[in-house]
């Protein structure tokens, strides 16, 4: 993957880790306070328990995600493969771009594609020109 995308993408997982990070301590400081309440207040404790678990995993998959494109080196890229930048042109004119990584999670304004994905799936192994169905792989970074 080119420097300049890597170094992109990186930014982007980095601030999405700080931002998880922080709301699962609030998650799990809230899931505290409500760990004593009363018995009318297990609804509460329990919804909030749930978050505080469930902003752990995400925290986990941002660093897994990071990981994974840290990793990357930043050779020349002929096959859509874990992990690219791609730009994908459809049959109806719209052009959009995104990276093809492993796993996924959500990054606004970062399009993320992987191999168990619809769009993933038709486009893995492809090369610059080749097409798929209903489109044609324009770049691979």
């Amino acid at each position: 993957m080119e420097r300049d995308k890597k170094e992109y993408l990186i930014s982007k997982i980095k601030t999405q880790l700080l931002l998880a990070g922080e709301r699962a301590n609030q998650n799990r400081e809230t899931a505290t306070k409500f760990s004593n309440a009363s018995p009318s207040m297990s609804g509460d404790r329990h919804y909030f328990e749930s978050h505080a678990k469930f902003s752990t995993k995400q925290v986990e998959a941002y660093k897994k995600l990071l990981n994974e494109v840290e990793s990357v080196s930043e050779k020349i890229v002929t096959t859509v493969e874990p992990v690219c930048f791609v730009e994908l042109k459809f049959e109806d004119g719209d052009i959009i771009e995104g990276f093809f990584v492993s796993q996924t999670v959500l990054i606004p304004g970062i399009l993320l594609f992987t191999p168990n994905s619809p769009v993933g799936t038709a486009i893995i192994g492809k090369g610059v020109g080749e097409n798929f169905v209903g489109g044609t792989i324009v770049k691979i970074k």
